[in-house]
């Protein structure tokens, strides 16, 4: 088993953790690791599509990690409605820190119909 994440602390909480000390874990971005070329029968994304300013990025990033008869399981959040949600938002907090206050997009919602077409453009035959 491997596992990836761009934040070194959840490397560090995961190595702690008796039941996954067999385990492999990375610092990386998703897309720094495909790079590797490392192939798996499963891969599993949790929690980050929402991370993602187009959902097909993230998807074709798991299918280059994924063998040609592997699964994909993606969690995320998705809504219901015929649009994605790309929300903007400006963090005060950092004024403290003298810095410059700038409009981020790190949460969106995609929409699940545009997921499927994103499946189906890619020629994904199961989901």
């Amino acid at each position: 088993m491997n596992g990836i994440d761009t934040n070194k602390k959840y490397i560090e909480v995961a190595k702690k953790i008796k039941s996954l000390e067999f385990a492999n874990f990375y610092n990386s971005s998703i897309e720094k690791f495909t790079k590797q070329k490392k192939k798996f029968d499963i891969v599993i994304c949790l929690g980050v599509s929402h991370l993602y300013k187009k959902f097909d990025n993230l998807l074709k990033n798991l299918l280059a990690l994924s063998k040609k008869s592997g699964t994909i399981i993606v969690d995320g959040f998705f809504n219901q409605y015929d649009m994605d949600l790309l929300i903007f938002y400006k963090d005060y907090s950092v004024k403290k820190f003298n810095k410059k206050v700038e409009f981020k997009n790190d949460f969106n919602h995609f929409s699940i119909k545009r997921v499927i077409e994103q499946l189906k453009k890619l020629k994904i035959k199961k989901y």
